[in-house]
């Protein structure tokens, strides 16, 4: 039996949210948490199966699916099904001989993170299914899911990015390893958002104007270039404020931490859920313990959680 492994990071959008999809340059943080992939070759079977496994090991998606039509068999969840079928056509466009093998495929994919976390269960499986089918991941995401692409550019990356889209995205390596990287927390909402739902309110919002793109753009570098904490708080408060203008929402500050006192809170990609960032001048102690008391438990230091 021939197996093939593939392994991809997931991600974090730590500044340039929403505005990225309209060309800002944002800064991007691939994640110690991630997704795997094993491909087996076996037998002379018409079909192949697929099963995907959550961090506890434990199976949430079952279904086998016809290598000529590339339709669902049998499955466990219908929604899950069609969304694979979909990336699977998708693929098939682009290199047909894939899906043409004699031997049967079995494809087992497991993520090391909560699936509710939204560190990116999806584009990591578009980079995983590209990688294996030796198609352009960007190409197969915009047939799909959609988005900006960072999350894709994520996958791949060795450590933090400038992330800029354009027809070919531009990504260009960064260091990102500020000396206050010890006060940085990446906190937990408990709720699952979903960034399509939160671009499709963008959206609402008609044509960007060119100056707050380049805004965005330059707050990006000066998140870069602070030399201390104090000075990224001020960078991130300005983004923050100005994301949440154009958008007319109300920052995560002012939601959920008006009284915290460590530091400041960021909102990461979609708006309303998911993690945080959060800075904080206690010990990790106190910082853990001030956050699971106002019932976000999990509270992540910077080192854990980016590659």
């Amino acid at each position: 039996m021939e197996i093939k492994e593939y392994k991809a990071n997931g991600k974090l959008l730590l500044t340039g949210e929403y505005f990225v999809l309209d060309g800002a340059k944002a800064l991007a943080l691939p994640c110690k948490y991630g997704q795997k992939m094993s491909v087996a070759y076996h037998g002379m079977v018409d079909d192949f199966s697929w099963e995907s496994f959550d961090e506890k090991n434990e199976s949430w998606f079952q279904g086998s699916f016809d290598k000529n039509s590339l339709s669902a068999k049998e499955n466990s969840d219908q929604h899950i099904a069609e969304r694979l079928e979909q990336i699977f056509k998708a693929i098939q466009k682009r290199n047909a001989s894939i899906f043409k093998t004699e031997k049967g495929i079995s494809i087992n994919t497991k993520i090391d993170f909560p699936k509710a976390w939204g560190l990116g269960t999806s584009s990591t499986l578009i980079a995983l299914l590209s990688e294996w089918a030796e198609v352009n991941p960007f190409e197969l995401l915009n047939e799909t899911f959609g988005g900006s692409g960072y999350d894709i550019a994520c996958a791949t990356a060795q450590g933090p990015i400038l992330y800029k889209k354009t027809p070919l995205p531009k990504i260009k390596s960064v260091v990102f390893e500020p000396n206050y990287r010890h006060n940085l927390f990446f906190v937990y909402l408990g709720q699952k958002q979903n960034s399509r739902e939160g671009i499709a309110h963008y959206k609402t919002l008609g044509k960007v104007k060119e100056n707050l793109i380049k805004e965005v753009s330059n707050l990006t570098e000066e998140v870069l270039v602070a030399k201390d904490l104090s000075r990224f708080e001020e960078v991130i408060l300005e983004h923050e404020n100005l994301v949440s203008k154009t958008l007319k929402m109300e920052t995560v500050q002012k939601l959920h931490f008006a009284d915290y006192e460590f530091g400041t809170t960021k909102s990461l990609g979609a708006w309303g859920g998911d993690f945080i960032l959060a800075t904080s001048k206690a010990s990790v102690l106190e910082t853990k313990k001030w956050f699971d008391e106002k019932g976000y438990p999990v509270c992540i230091p910077f080192k854990e959680m980016v590659l």
